[in-house]
C-alpha cells in the first residue's frame, strides 16, 4: 500500500517541472538519471506505464513512469512501512472479523430457534460454548480497533458527566452476580458520596472490567476482588486489587507490554493487549495507570483520572460503535476468564 508524495516531469532526460515533495526523496532533483532508477533504457514513447520501487538513502520509494509525446511524467510514492503495513492488517482484520461475527451472531440465534426446548442437553452445552466464543472474539475484535484507532492518533473520546462511585458499585453488583459458581467475592470500597467525573464512560467501565478480568485470572476460583474509588479536587482515583498468585518481577517488567503473555509454565489470560487497553484509555484521559503486585499475596493497578478529561475535538473520526447487542460488557470483557456455561442464551440478554 502506497500514498501520493510527489510529481517530476522530464523531457529529453531534462527536467522540466518538480513540486517541493519531490526534493525529499531527490535532493539533486535536477540531476536525475531514468536510465539509472530503471536500470537501463526508459519505455518507449506511449508504451505502458512501468513501475519500480527503489531505495533512496534508506527510504523505499515506489516509481510510476508514463511517457507521453516526448515528456516523461514519474509520480513518486513513499512505500509504507513494515509497522504501516502492519496496523492496515489489524484494522483490516478487526474489520473483517466484525463482519463475521455479526453473520456468526444472527445465524446462531437462528439456530437456537430451532432448539430451544428439545430439553438435549449436549445441543445446550454446544449452543454455550458457541456463545461464549462468539463474546471472546468480540471482545478481541473490540480490543484491536480501540488498539489500531490509538496507534492512529485517533481514539475517539465521547465524554459526558457521570457518577464515577455508582458506575463502581453497579458493576460490582454485577460482577457478583456473573461470578456465581466461583469462590470470588467483589467488594467495594470508598464511594460513600458521588464523584461525578467527565470521561468516556464505556471506555472507563471497560478499562475496570479488563482490570477485573486479570484479577480473575490470578485467583482462579477463590479469593477477593476489591474495587477502591475516592477523589480529591482535582482527580479520581480508583484501583483493582486481588488476592491472588500475583506477579514475578520478570512478569511485572513486561505487564505493559503489547501482547506480551507471561506465565510459569502457563497462559496467562488477560495479561498482554488487555493491559495495553487499560494504558492506552487512562493516557487518553489524561490519566495514568500503576501496577503492583507481589507473588504469593496478589496484585493492584491504581488509576488516576482528572475529574475533566479534555476530548480533543479536532478529531474528525468516526465513532467505532462495539457489536454489544445490547448485551452487557461484562459478558465481553470477561469472556477469558468465564466458564461458558455463563453464555448460555437463554440467560444472554
Amino acid at each position: 500500500m502506497y500514498s501520493y508524495e510527489a510529481v517530476v516531469v522530464l523531457k529529453d532526460g531534462a527536467v522540466l517541472y518538480y513540486d517541493s515533495a519531490a526534493t525529499q526523496f531527490f535532493p539533486d532533483i535536477e540531476s536525475i538519471n531514468l536510465e539509472t532508477i530503471f536500470d537501463g533504457p526508459i519505455p518507449a514513447i506511449d508504451e505502458e506505464p512501468i513501475t519500480k520501487e527503489i531505495n533512496v538513502d534508506g527510504v523505499a520509494i515506489l516509481v510510476n513512469a508514463v511517457i507521453h509525446h516526448g515528456y516523461t511524467v514519474l509520480i513518486l510514492r513513499k512505500a509504507d512501512s513494515v509497522g504501516e503495513q502492519a496496523l492496515c492488517a489489524i484494522e483490516a482484520a478487526s474489520s473483517e472479523m466484525r463482519n463475521l461475527l455479526s453473520v456468526m451472531k444472527m445465524a446462531s440465534g437462528l439456530m437456537f430457534q430451532h432448539i430451544e426446548g428439545l430439553g438435549n442437553k449436549k445441543l445446550d452445552t454446544y449452543t454455550a460454548m458457541l456463545t461464549h466464543s462468539y463474546f471472546g472474539l468480540l471482545r478481541l475484535t473490540n480490543n484491536l480497533s480501540d488498539f489500531s484507532s490509538y496507534l492512529r492518533g485517533s481514539y475517539h473520546l465521547n465524554c459526558t458527566f457521570f457518577d464515577m462511585a455508582m458506575l463502581v458499585k453497579e458493576l460490582t453488583d454485577s460482577l457478583n452476580t456473573v461470578l456465581q459458581g466461583k469462590e470470588i467475592s467483589v467488594d467495594v470500597m470508598g464511594g460513600e458520596k458521588p464523584i461525578l467525573i467527565f470521561a468516556d464512560r464505556e471506555k472507563i467501565m471497560k478499562l475496570i472490567l479488563n482490570l477485573v478480568s486479570n484479577a480473575v485470572a490470578g485467583i482462579g476460583d477463590r479469593g477477593t476482588i476489591t474495587l477502591s474509588v475516592s477523589s480529591n479536587k482535582e482527580r479520581v482515583i480508583f484501583s483493582v486489587a486481588d488476592n491472588g498468585r500475583g506477579l514475578s518481577e520478570e512478569e511485572i517488567a513486561t505487564v505493559w507490554n503489547r501482547y506480551q503473555v507471561q506465565g510459569s509454565g502457563e497462559v496467562r489470560r488477560g495479561i498482554g493487549l488487555g493491559m495495553t487497553i487499560v494504558q492506552l484509555i487512562a493516557r487518553q484521559h489524561g490519566g495514568s495507570a500503576v501496577l503492583e503486585s507481589q507473588v504469593g499475596v496478589g496484585t493492584k493497578v491504581t488509576v488516576s483520572l482528572p475529574l475533566f478529561a479534555i476530548e480533543d475535538t479536532s478529531l474528525k473520526t468516526e465513532k467505532i460503535l462495539y457489536e454489544s447487542s445490547g448485551v452487557s460488557p461484562l459478558l465481553t470483557e470477561l469472556a477469558g476468564v468465564l466458564h461458558y456455561s455463563k453464555y448460555d442464551p437463554r440467560l444472554v440478554d
